[in-house]
Formats: C-alpha cells, sequence, structure tokens
C-alpha cells in the first residue's frame, strides 16, 4: 500500500474511529470487561462487515 492511500485512509477514517472508540460498549471491551451476548453480537457485527470488505476486495482487485 503506498503512503499516499495510507495517509488518505487514515485521515478519512478518523472521525469514524474515534466515534467508535467512544460508544460504551468500546469502553468496557477495551477495559476487557463485555458482557457475553454483547461480544457475541459483536462478533457476528464484525463478521459480517469482514465479509464486506473481502468481497470489495476481490471486486476491485480480482
Amino acid at each position: 500500500m503506498s503512503s499516499d492511500l495510507a495517509v488518505k485512509l487514515r485521515s478519512g477514517t478518523q472521525q469514524a474511529h474515534t466515534a467508535a472508540e467512544n460508544v460504551g460498549f468500546m469502553k468496557c471491551f477495551l477495559k476487557g470487561v463485555v458482557d457475553r451476548d454483547c461480544f457475541a453480537k459483536f462478533l457476528g457485527n464484525l463478521s459480517k462487515s469482514l465479509q464486506q470488505i473481502n468481497f470489495l476486495q476481490i471486486s476491485l482487485f480480482g
């Protein structure tokens, strides 16, 4: 990845990352204190996100 792309990605996603880090769940997650059901939902959502990223990667780069 070129450094120019990395800089654009970092600056373009900074607000979203900051907002996500300040959600109550993430604050607890980072402290290691998370309800099991909430964590399971988090993993399910993460899985869906990763599937979409993989789809986009294949679509764009073959």
